[in-house]
């Protein structure tokens, strides 16, 4: 079997709904310590699934892709029934760790979420109440549980690469590996979003004061953030805005292109009154960073601890162990389904 891990553990939000009781007709029956039944339309909606992973991926499909998604199905069945019957589970803090660490993820993408709106992102994005996703996440879990019970050796023992093996990885990707023009400032904001044009002007006579008692000598900088910005955070990190990307398409969404082509024009030390498409910002540039092709020993970027070493040495002991487990699945499913009574309906799979 091709990439067996492709369809099976692929991630803890794929619906899998093989307790289901649907009349339909069967694809295959399941029995290690009892039977279960995969119908035809429970392999046609993973299949659906796993063909869309695929294009997103950019990975071709085959003739043999439908028969592939069966047998992970049937390994699932085999691995879950197993765990059953050798006692072997998960404490539930794992699980409400994984669903943390998954919220943790998408809020990163989307922003803060209240419980009831992630719950909602859950069922829009798989289709599962809430209480089927955790089902599901505790169901992956245990099924991970189990191999790295009978198998952790194998995954655990994967050597770390050698540094002829990162040097070589680095010639091959090193010019995937760049960061483009970086700043980073501290800013006094005046927001303007939502003001009427009175209002809008008025903020505008705000800032021009502010400036100039900036440039009068009036105040240092951080007294004018502690005194003035909208931005409540920014009053304790005395405005540090954090690190801007030239080509970061959020902020250039946010902010507007020509806000950001004059902020980057600034040097180092440079104060400057500027305007957003969200209101009026009094800058003042802490670091500024060439686009550039990183080296080894680079930083992958401004204020990330991690090295481009450090990076690719992880993204090769992760593929040796995402390989060791995928060999370690396959002898688990081999020898499983010698103990278990397999029957494959292929002429329902057409």
């Amino acid at each position: 079997m091709k990439r067996i891990s492709i369809v099976l553990f692929v991630t803890a939000l794929a619906p899998m709904a093989l307790w289901a009781q649907v009349i339909d007709k069967p694809a295959a029956t399941v029995n290690l310590t009892q039977p279960e039944y995969i119908s035809v339309s429970q392999l046609n909606a993973r299949y659906n699934q796993v063909e869309t992973l695929r294009r997103q991926s950019g990975v071709p499909s085959s003739p043999d892709d439908k028969m592939q998604v069966l047998n992970s199905m049937i390994a699932e069945i085999l691995i879950s029934q197993a765990a059953k019957r050798d006692n072997i589970t998960v404490p539930e803090s794992a699980v409400n760790d994984f669903i943390a660490q998954q919220r943790r993820q998408v809020e990163s993408r989307i922003g803060p979420l209240t419980e009831d709106q992630y719950h909602n992102f859950v069922y829009q994005q798989t289709g599962q109440s809430w209480d089927q996703y955790v089902q599901n996440i505790r169901t992956q879990l245990t099924r991970q549980q189990y191999i790295m019970v009978k198998k952790g050796d194998l995954i655990n023992g994967v050597p770390q690469p050698t540094e002829d093996q990162i040097a070589q990885r680095y010639a091959l990707i090193s010019s995937q590996l760049t960061n483009p023009e970086i700043i980073r400032f501290n800013q006094v904001f005046i927001d303007t979003r939502g003001l009427t044009p009175d209002q809008a002007a008025q903020a505008k006579q705000r800032a021009d004061e502010i400036y100039r008692e900036y440039v009068n000598g009036q105040s240092t900088f951080a007294q004018l953030v502690t005194k003035y910005t909208d931005d409540p955070r920014g009053r304790y990190t005395g405005g540090d805005f954090g690190y801007l990307a030239r080509d970061d398409t959020r902020y250039i969404q946010l902010l507007g292109q020509s806000f950001i082509d004059q902020i980057f024009a600034l040097k180092v030390g440079q104060v400057r009154e500027l305007q957003s498409n969200i209101g009026y910002h009094i800058v003042q540039i802490t670091e500024h960073y060439p686009a550039k092709i990183l080296s080894l020993s680079d930083h992958l970027a401004p204020g990330n601890p991690m090295t481009v070493h450090d990076y690719i040495r992880n993204l090769i002991l992760q593929e040796e162990k995402q390989r060791a487990f995928e060999e370690a699945v396959q002898e688990i499913v081999n020898g499983l389904k010698k103990q278990a009574d397999i029957q494959i309906f292929k002429q329902n799979l057409n």
